[in-house]
């Protein structure tokens, strides 16, 4: 554990406040704990580093039971997203499939796939989350940012987006959950996104 993940004085006007960085595999966060005065008691706080959001607050009796919330808010949330970055990825014979569409088509950028979390609630991600990528679906785009028009097989990614949007709303059919879509870039990265719908 380092200096950082250490329990430290936060620096206020009031000496008892204390916070921490939290260890997370994927995103930086901190969080702070402190009397909750008039009331009594002691609040805690996870602070995003990224944008100062709030990712959770609460009140609890006193300092030790602060420390132990936060510990089982970063345990559970690092294991999260350790599940989702093993678990949230496209089928990796598809992805080799997109690259071998992305050097047979010179115009194209990036491959869209189209993706299903059955029983997925969006915005949540729990730990054993089943992910699905819809076979057969993998159209090429250009990179619309540069100003490149689509024709023919190859997409706007607006257009190539809305397409794996389609596929992945049509293979999820009646059943519960959400749809993604699965970005193969020339270079090798693969990011997916859930979709809004």
């Amino acid at each position: 554990m380092s200096a950082a993940t250490e329990w430290h004085s936060a620096g206020t006007d009031e000496p008892r406040d204390e916070q921490r960085d939290l260890d997370d595999p994927d995103f930086s966060y901190w969080a702070v704990i402190g009397p909750d005065d008039p009331e009594g008691g002691y609040g805690w706080t996870i602070v995003r580093m990224l944008d100062g959001e709030d990712m959770a607050r609460g009140k609890t009796a006193d300092a030790d039971d602060a420390k132990r919330i936060v510990a089982r808010w970063e345990w559970c949330h690092g294991h999260a997203t350790t599940d989702m970055m093993a678990n949230w990825v496209p089928d990796a014979e598809l992805v080799e499939q997109a690259h071998a569409a992305l050097d047979a088509e010179p115009r194209a950028d990036m491959a869209a796939l189209a993706m299903v979390q059955p029983g997925k609630t969006r915005g949540i991600w729990r730990i054993g989350q089943q992910c699905e990528t819809v076979p057969g679906v993998i159209v090429l785009a250009v990179n619309s940012s540069t100003g490149e028009r689509g024709d023919g097989p190859v997409k706007s990614w607006s257009q190539a987006r809305n397409e794996a949007s389609e596929a992945a709303q049509a293979a999820r059919g009646d059943r519960a959950g959400t749809v993604a879509y699965a970005v193969v870039h020339r270079d090798g990265g693969v990011f997916v996104t859930e979709d809004v719908f």
